[in-house]
């Protein structure tokens, strides 16, 4: 019995390794582009086709994915949107090496513009220290404010939350001033907030990212 749990226990360890250097080693590296159509009520009609490009959690502190930053740039001009969003994470655990970064993130390019809310890794780290970065990069930050975007004389409004686990999110500040017929699309890093957001009639669109698209998930087990 003693030779049969200790065999058990190194399996594990090695299962529970190699779990984890294929999550920080191996999935990073795969970038996959998913293409979604969403019908939204009262959208203008001059944003019919309008084409958002979404992107969170690069946590461009690991070596792995400041190699791998350039490519996903291309991947996304390549892309043409009319607006690049970026719903946070741009660290890990510290910023000292992000400003390596800035000339790589500087190169997305859309007529809209880039924008951005902060993940709680970033907060952890030093928000004021990342939205330095994230300026230097022509890169917009919404926290708990809103941006008006124009096609002729049709507009929708572009909202950030605060982050949610260590920020002060606010969504009565962030859309104050937002006329009631307005559509809103609202960046977040948490998902969970569209409980809240859900309440506002405004809001239609909620984009997040945080849950890492399940990039860490046992087979047969809940996320």
């Amino acid at each position: 019995m003693k030779r049969l749990l200790q065999a058990s226990l190194g399996i594990g360890s090695i299962l529970a390794a190699a779990v984890s250097w294929y999550a920080w080693r191996i999935e990073t590296r795969w970038l996959h582009v998913n293409h979604l159509t969403f019908a939204l009520p009262g959208l203008p009609p001059a944003f019919d086709g309008y084409r958002i490009a979404h992107i969170s959690d690069l946590h461009l502190s690991a070596r792995i994915i400041r190699e791998h930053l350039p490519h996903v740039v291309t991947t996304v001009n390549r892309e043409q949107p009319d607006l690049i969003v970026s719903t946070g994470d741009y660290v890990t655990h510290h910023q000292d090496s992000f400003w390596e970064l800035c000339p790589a993130l500087a190169e997305l390019r859309a007529p809209d513009g880039v924008w951005s809310v902060l993940g709680n890794h970033d907060v952890a780290a030093g928000a004021d220290a990342v939205m330095d970065v994230l300026h230097a990069a022509g890169i917009h930050t919404l926290r708990n404010q809103h941006h008006t975007l124009q096609r002729g004389d049709d507009t929708i409004t572009l909202a950030g939350i605060d982050n949610v686990l260590r920020g002060k999110p606010d969504l009565t500040a962030t859309l104050n001033g937002v006329p009631a017929d307005h559509r809103v699309i609202l960046l977040v890093h948490e998902p969970d907030y569209a409980r809240i957001a859900a309440v506002d009639e405004r809001v239609v669109l909620q984009l997040s990212g945080h849950a890492h698209g399940g990039q860490i998930r046992f087979p047969g087990l809940k996320p």
